[in-house]
């Protein structure tokens, strides 16, 4: 069954911020009420920061990586969107969070 609401988070390398960045924002997901979800994070990066922080998470994130127009953020998340399964969208960047459960 396909979930309700599927969450894109286009990510990059973030200058060496990206974990702490990911971290966070995982940490805000993983704690919500609302448990049907998906979480799929394209990724414009060049290194494994992004995919080793998407493994390390205990939320099951859908990782892939996006060499498609690297740097162009619209692409990223068009790319993502792409692979939702879910009756809704969320986009979320990577530097933010979800404040309350």
């Amino acid at each position: 069954m396909n979930p309700k609401i599927s969450i894109i988070i286009p990510t990059f390398e973030a200058n060496g911020r990206a974990e702490e960045f990911l971290k966070k924002l995982f940490d805000s997901i993983k704690i919500q009420t609302f448990k049907d979800y998906e979480v799929i994070v394209p990724d414009h990066s060049q290194n494994d920061v992004v995919k080793n922080s998407c493994d390390n998470h205990e939320l099951k994130i859908k990782h892939f990586f996006n060499p498609r127009g690297r740097g162009n953020s619209s692409i990223n998340m068009n790319d993502g969107i792409k692979e939702a399964k879910g009756k809704y969208i969320k986009i979320i960047h990577m530097d933010d969070f979800l404040n309350n459960e």
